[in-house]
């Protein structure tokens, strides 16, 4: 394999398990309410920013 092909499937890895992590049981990722996954009072800033971009494409902020 090439050295590209390795980074590839290094970032598909990092990318899954990323989405794993912020996933819950009771709540599948694309909420059909709208809800984030892993709303919750004592959300921290990196969380926030992860829910902006998995739901609106926005790395910009509010």
């Amino acid at each position: 394999m090439t050295k590209i092909g390795l980074i590839i499937i290094l970032l598909v890895v990092v990318f899954l398990f990323l989405r794993s992590v912020f996933r819950t049981k009771n709540l599948p990722l694309a909420s059909p309410l709208g809800v984030p996954p892993f709303a919750s009072p004592e959300q921290t800033d990196f969380q926030k920013f992860v829910e902006r971009i998995w739901y609106n494409g926005d790395i910009r902020g509010e």
